[in-house]
Order: C-alpha cells, then sequence, then structure tokens
C-alpha cells in the first residue's frame, strides 16, 4: 500500500479525531466546537503532529511530538497518540511515524524523546522503535473522557 507521511493540516483534523476516538479512547467533540479546537492545537509552536495518508487522501496514521524546554536548558521530546487504522497495521507504518517523529526531535536537539504506552503488547512494538523500558509512569486522571 502506498502511503506517506505529511504534517497535519486542517483538513485532516476531524479524521485524526474520528481515528483516536475509534482506537486509543473513546472521546467525542461537539462540531461546534472543531474549529476552535483546530485553532487552538494548530497554533502551539512546540508541537509537531503528522498523519499518514493513503493513495485516497484518507487518514490511515497519526502521532504527535511535544517539545518541552527544560529548566536546564535542554529541550525533551514526548511522542503522543500513535495511532494507525485497523486496516493499515502490521506494515510498518507506526514505525515510520514513530521514526519521524525521532527525527523531528533529533533535528531540534532533544537530548531525550519519552512516550508511554498503555497496552504491554505495545512495548515490543516500541522496542523495535530503537526505545527501551526506563522507570515507571504514574498518572492522576483529572477528567472524565467523554
Amino acid at each position: 500500500m502506498n502511503t506517506k507521511i505529511v504534517k497535519i493540516e486542517k483538513k485532516y483534523f476531524i479524521s485524526v479525531v474520528k481515528l483516536l476516538s475509534k482506537n486509543l479512547t473513546k472521546f467525542s467533540l461537539k462540531k461546534k466546537d472543531y474549529n476552535k479546537i483546530w485553532r487552538q492545537f494548530s497554533l502551539q509552536k512546540n508541537l509537531h503532529a503528522i498523519v499518514a495518508i493513503n493513495e485516497k487522501d484518507l487518514v490511515v496514521g497519526y502521532g504527535s511530538i511535544f517539545l518541552e524546554k527544560k529548566i536546564r536548558g535542554g529541550i525533551l521530546g514526548h511522542i503522543e497518540d500513535i495511532v494507525i487504522d485497523k486496516n493499515f497495521q502490521s506494515i510498518g507504518l507506526g514505525k515510520k511515524i514513530v521514526t519521524k517523529l525521532s527525527e523531528i526531535g533529533k533535528s531540534v536537539n532533544c537530548y531525550k524523546i519519552a512516550l508511554q504506552c498503555s497496552k504491554k503488547h505495545n512495548i515490543e512494538f516500541y522496542k523495535k522503535c530503537r526505545y527501551q523500558i526506563n522507570g515507571f509512569v504514574m498518572q492522576k486522571i483529572l477528567t472524565k473522557n467523554k
């Protein structure tokens, strides 16, 4: 299958939201909020988001890296929301997205890139992308998913 990785554009926004909702976390957005959310999302200077597009210009994958400037001057990258449409899994697309996000981190001199996954079977995938287990992740959920 012929796919390409491109920077996210507004025309892909709704497809990404649906892909994330279907495959990662159940949530919904009110249609009236789309423009506001897209505007707030796209104006973030420290966020790079990419999509995988098939030959029909449909979104089949997504991922992002958030760049955090640390107090000692370094930049930490956080890879988030890696998702691939079920019909496009196991063909290397997830690895292409993670690799592209890692390259973005490297290009801005990140000293480290971190990510977390909620499913144990994803660990092997991220190991193939040359990430390693390092410590523990804890979190406190402050809002319920819609």
